[in-house]
């Protein structure tokens, strides 16, 4: 094979350090593997094959580097010109497959196990804990962390903890130390770098940060400034005067702020601020076609207004804001810290590690030990794909090396995007920049045509920069096209690269897209579009839809590639508890365990495994199965509607569990109490419909009682065929394989816990549920529609890179919290006396940082995707994001030939590039533009057009004066129409008039409401729930505390018979029987019986104990209830008077523990495990939502609430609210 000059010097460079800058399609891989076969090879000075590791990305990556290495040394074999040759050959072959290739974690693992000796925190026979396990590890030693945490900490901790990272629960805290973690174990000095988040000194150099971009931003809004200029010289309108006062306003006002902010080191001065507040007027209207001189004008103030003083408001601040918001990042550090030794401690104690150990432990060998190095002795290093290395990395393979000789790094840093698994693209451009380094770059392309290179070459010419990518695509990284080296390649206007601008047809804009890509495709079959380097016509398999995140759309354009009669396959990677299968699985589990399960019960029964019908549900509901209603009806009618729904019944059959009526079904109804039904349904069979189903349950609850959860589900697949009633439909295989990943995952789940009960493994894994990933769907031929992440590496001959009017995620720069390299942790503070939060100075300057960072990537994945391409590139969006945002696209009026690229969307910034030199951006609307090496299609403008470069659109759609414009033009006469005006103004000043209510929730919990009351009286939240999403850990006793103990005490008060005085003994033998199966095992041991006993032995319990006798005893009992609103205060609603909520009465929710029914009248019962001692605070916190339970329960059942009692497991007696006291 014939290698290039620069791919020869590349192969044949010497031990001295390079890197490689390898440009999409230049053949790295092939560089790569002719250096080492070079180097293995050569007879006077070989290099020992055992002394060789090659890192890669992937382990596929590493299976086919070692296939092509042995291939290319058995070809050197065979064409050896001597016996003495070939055996030399034959044995540096059999050598090499002792080289070291492989993935960096395995590459680790390999040299931590020839070191154990000096390993500080793993031991011979260690284990690697895969992604779930280590999950599930995380979450357990996290919720230990945080239960000491709570109970133990300063109260000031706690408050600032509650008061800035936990709303509902604290779901979102751990997310936050569980991301922090992870991020700070890409460096060599994880609690180093989290002391930059409170290092004073780090934080100080903030200040100087905000006054860089200051400067920055003041360069910026004096560009805009100048192009305004420039755009009002050239202005046609008959208003250009104002346009020009306009200006000349803002330059003396915002553009003199600017000078003496420049002045005055970005502090503001009264001067500055009056400046800075200036009445600037109403801004002329702008009616020249493109609307650049509103865009110029627009774009100065926002960089003032946005940027600029906002950055200097935050350095005349600085002081202050910080030392609002270390305490809560000094506490969040802290906790991370803290989370990080357990989870050591934790892995050490079971002597297992997990991937990002690996990295962590090797580099603690390495720099304790500088011999450890030599001793390997590593004489020639490559690591594959370098861009995406990290610093950690960096450093393992620096102190590998002798003196960095043998070091050979090879990547592309227009191609670094996985910024999110820990990829510090920095470190390569360092390393580029270092005179340590030999710099080899690669920028023949040999994988697409030229019309693709071309296309390529004009967009990011004019896009990515160093600020934009990381790069000077111009300068350093223009890609050269080595298939048409002499240059006399013709490209046809049919293969030049397009930009197709959608207008949609219909409300989601995503479906007229993919409708255009699926036409476009048929087309291309249909009209036989040659591809590949033989020029074939191209089927189905050589297209590729590449999207940024086609997680929710890929469905929409596989449907639409579907209706074209092409085939189509996709990455389904679902969340593994969102299948339905699964769904099922999982509702049939929850059942086992609990049969009271109503919700889950009836998702059982109507699935495929049992196939109720819905009328069968309704009349399993109602107590009618076999019942003749109709002849009923006739008969006896009141008796049938009291007997089956009746409201002032409350023992009808509408009111019991669905499992109770379900049991009646099929052993007998009892119809004794209405003597005309008794007789007319005497003789009615029970059903062996519902009587097959419960005797399917009841042997399930016995296997659950005796066997593991994994061995439970392998016994339900084999005695009802789940499995095949389950995968019938789209994708059978998947679904199968994902009912086998269920036993997989409860296997791992009994493996981790030792055991475990069937509540626990339902339980963790709904609340493991994100990491849990479904089977991929099978499927090779067909439209590929696939991430930019997935499409890494492959090439297709014709790419359509869609959906570009995706707008990029601000979360990781605009949440609460932000994790920065240079920062660190940076935190929106919470100031109490507002309710509000405010940025810190840390957090403005970190997440400028970010969002600059992030943009990058964004740059370098639309790279990647459109250099997948080998004979056609089309990138695809919609053009109502485009016109949304148009006004902000700069003009060519001063000749500039670079894109800004500040806009959040690849649709924006292609167009960006059109109008960095087309004379008028208004030319989009003539459907075809050519422009260089694109053509800038704008569908369905050019769809019907004869001549391509003539296509005209309607006059009336070219000029956009807009309604209130048109009321200010004079008429005929001269005059401006008042009465047209008014009507206008009428119109535009028109408010909703109930616009306070859109504020309003239409529905509340009750639990809500008394929050609510409590913060309007200034009190504490007391109900405010810290839960637990994730594998639950015991403190050390194995009992639970908090919550989740006031969970299981009112779990058992569910279930628990009513049918005497129970003794503790006779409460422990219940708690430990199976009946209570419902409750976990760290549940059963936090439950104190002599707790329950002082229940019993209270006089309540007693007419408790009267009325289950009688059926006349609810628990658990739904409350959903339109609320009267005149009986409460507006403000618990988040209204100010009553009469805003006249006519839109909100709705409560909410659950009431238990109420019996004696003589009449209703006694409402709450349980309470709250720690206080003070019975007037249970009366202040919950009278509320009794209140409100009883106002629901006496419309309902048409009887007098007479008692409202609270039961404290804590007091060990009950709380009248009407009157306090036992």
């Amino acid at each position: 094979m014939n290698y290039t000059d620069a791919q020869n010097r590349a192969i044949e460079q010497g031990r001295h350090p390079a890197i490689v800058s390898a440009g999409a399609g230049s053949g790295k891989t092939a560089v790569l593997t002719q250096r080492v076969v070079r180097m293995v090879c050569d007879r006077e000075a070989p290099l020992d094959p055992s002394k060789i590791a090659v890192v890669t990305f992937t382990e596929k990556a590493a299976g086919e580097l070692r296939a092509r290495l042995d291939k290319l040394m058995r070809e050197r074999a065979a064409e050896a010109s001597n016996a003495d040759d070939a055996a030399f050959l034959r044995r540096q072959r059999n050598r090499l497959r002792k080289a070291r290739i492989s993935t960096i974690s395995s590459f680790c693992f390999t040299l931590i196990r020839e070191n154990i000796d000096l390993a500080k925190n793993l031991a011979a026979g260690f284990s690697v804990m895969d992604e779930t396990r280590a999950g599930a590890l995380k979450n357990a030693v996290l919720d230990d962390v945080l239960e000491d945490f709570y109970l133990n900490a300063d109260s000031a901790d706690k408050d600032v903890i509650l008061e800035n990272y936990i709303q509902k629960n604290d779901a979102g805290l751990r997310n936050i130390i569980l991301s922090v973690h992870e991020k700070s174990l890409n460096h060599t000095d994880p609690e180093g770098w989290l002391s930059h988040s409170d290092n004073i000194e780090i934080q100080n150099g903030i200040k100087l940060g905000l006054i860089r971009s200051v400067k920055f931003y003041s360069e910026r809004f004096n560009e805009e400034i100048s192009d305004l200029r420039k755009a009002i010289e050239c202005y046609e309108g008959t208003n250009a005067d104002k346009h020009a006062a306009y200006a000349d306003a803002l330059e003396n006002s915002y553009g003199k702020a600017v000078k003496l902010l420049a002045e005055n080191n970005c502090c503001i001065t009264e001067e500055i601020s009056e400046l800075s507040q200036a009445k600037l007027g109403t801004a002329p209207p702008d009616k020249s076609p493109d609307k650049s001189v509103k865009a110029y004008r627009d774009a100065a103030k926002s960089i003032f207004e946005d940027n600029i003083y906002k950055s200097c408001l935050k350095i005349s601040s600085f002081d202050d804001d910080m030392s609002k918001s270390l305490p809560a990042v000094t506490v969040l550090k802290e906790l991370v810290i803290r989370f990080g030794i357990r989870y050591a401690e934790e892995k050490r104690g079971r002597n297992s590690a997990d991937f990002s150990d690996a990295e962590r432990e090797l580099y603690g060998i390495l720099s304790d030990n500088p011999e450890v190095g030599k001793r390997i002795g590593l004489q020639l290093i490559i690591v594959d794909e370098f861009q995406d290395s990290n610093r950690l990395q960096y450093e393992i393979f620096r102190h590998l090396s002798d003196n960095l000789d043998g070091l050979y790094f090879v990547g592309d840093i227009k191609q670094s995007i996985y910024g999110f698994r820990g990829a510090q693209p920095e470190v390569f451009s360092e390393i580029c920049a270092s005179p340590e380094f030999d710099v080899l770059p690669l920028n023949e392309n040999f994988r697409s045509d030229k019309s693709v290179i071309d296309g390529i070459n004009t967009l990011f010419d004019r896009m990515m920069t160093e600020r934009t990518g990381g790069v000077d695509y111009e300068k350093n990284g223009r890609l050269i096209c080595g298939l048409d080296k002499d240059g006399t390649a013709v490209i046809s206007p049919e293969d030049m690269t397009e930009v197709c601008v959608i207008t949609p047809q219909t409300s989601v804009a995503a479906e007229s897209e993919a409708a255009y890509v699926a036409s476009r495709i048929r087309d291309m079959i249909d009209s036989g579009y040659k591809v590949g380097k033989e020029k074939r016509p191209c089927t189905e398999d050589d297209f590729a839809i590449i999207m940024r995140s086609p997680a929710n759309k890929a469905e929409i354009y596989a449907e639409a590639v579907r209706a074209q009669g092409l085939g189509v396959t996709f990455a389904q990677k679902d969340v593994f508890t969102e299948c339905p299968e699964i769904r099922i699985m999982l509702s049939l589990l929850r059942v086992i365990n609990d049969p009271y399960d109503d919700i889950s019960l009836a998702k059982v029964l109507m699935s495929p495994l049992y196939c109720f019908t819905a009328e069968e549900m309704a009349r399993l509901r109602i107590g009618t199965f076999g019942f003749d209603i109709p002849a009923l009806e006739k008969a006896c009618p009141d008796e049938l509607e009291r007997y089956s729904c009746g409201r002032d019944n409350p023992g009808c059959m509408k009111r019991k569990p669905l499992y109770s009526c379900l049991r009646l079904a099929a052993y007998g109804y009892d119809t004794s109490e209405y003597p005309v039904l008794a007789s007319l349904t005497k003789d009615i069979a029970p059903s062996a419909k519902c009587a097959e189903f419960l005797s399917d349950l009841d042997d399930f609850r016995d296997i659950a009682a005796a066997s593991s959860p994994h061995e439970l589900i392998r016994s339900i697949y084999d005695t009802i065929s789940a499995p095949e009633l389950l995968s019938v439909g789209d994708d059978p295989i998947s679904k199968q394989a994902n009912l086998e990943l269920l036993i997989s995952y409860a296997r791992e789940y009994c493996d981790f816990r030792d055991g475990g009960t069937l509540g626990d493994f339902i339980y963790n894994i709904e609340n493991m549920s994100g990491s849990l990933k479904a089977a991929s769907s099978a499927g090779s031929h067909g439209v590929k529609i696939m991430s930019v992440h997935a499409s890494k590496g492959l090439q297709f001959p014709v790419v359509f890179v869609s959906d570009c009017s995706h707008t990029f995620s601000r979360q990781d720069y605009s949440g609460d919290i932000i994790i920065s390299e240079e920062y660190g942790i940076s935190t929106k503070s919470v100031d109490i006396s507002t309710m509000s939060k405010i940025p810190s100075p840390a957090y403005h300057a970190a997440s400028l940082e970010i969002k600059a960072g992030l943009f990058s990537e964004e740059m370098r994945l639309l790279y990647v995707a459109a250099t997948r391409a080998e004979n056609k590139l089309i990138f695809t969006g919609t053009k109502k994001i485009a016109d949304k945002e148009y006004d902000k696209l700069d003009v060519a009026l001063n000749g500039r030939k670079k894109a800004k690229c500040y806009d959040s969307n690849y649709l924006l910034w292609l167009l960006e590039v059109l109008s960095c030199e087309c004379d008028r951006v208004d030319d989009r609307k003539r459907g075809i533009i050519k422009f260089g090496d694109v053509k800038y299609e704008f569908y369905p403008l050019c769809k019907n057009s004869d001549n391509e470069d003539k296509t005209a659109v309607p006059e009336s759609t070219v000029s956009e004066i807009t309604v209130a414009e048109e009321a200010e033009k004079p008429d005929d006469n001269g005059k401006v129409d008042i009465e047209f005006k008014g009507k206008i103004k009428e119109i535009l000043d028109w408010r909703y008039k109930y616009e306070p209510l859109t504020a309003i929730p239409a529905k509340f919990t009750a639990t809500e409401l008394a929050a609510n009351r409590r913060e309007k009286l200034g009190g504490e939240n007391y109900g405010l729930y810290v839960g637990k999403p994730s594998f639950l850990t015991e403190n050390e006793t194995g009992k639970l505390s908090g919550k989740r103990r006031g969970d299981a005490y009112h779990k058992l008060m569910e279930h628990i018979p009513f049918d005497r005085v129970l003794s503790a003994e006779n409460i422990q033998t219940y708690i430990e029987s199976p009946a209570a199966d419902f409750l976990t095992v760290a549940e059963k041991k936090s439950i104190d019986p002599a707790d329950i006993v002082k229940f019993f032995e209270s006089n309540t319990a007693k007419r408790i104990i009267t009325a289950a006798a009688k059926g006349n005893v609810y628990r658990e009992y739904p409350i959903f209830h339109k609320l009267d609103a005149a009986q409460y205060d507006p403000a618990i609603f988040g209204a100010e008077s009553r009469e805003e909520l006249i006519g839109a009465e909100p709705y409560v929710q909410g659950i009431a523990d238990m109420f019996f029914i004696e003589d009449g009248e209703i006694v409402l019962i709450d349980y309470k495990s709250d720690r206080t001692d003070n019975e007037q605070t249970y009366i202040d916190d919950y009278k509320l939502q009794l209140d409100i339970y009883k106002e629901a329960l006496e419309q309902e059942f048409s009887m007098p609430v007479k008692q409202m009692l609270i039961y404290s497991f804590t007091l060990g007696h009950f709380i009248d609210t009407q009157k306090g006291g036992k």
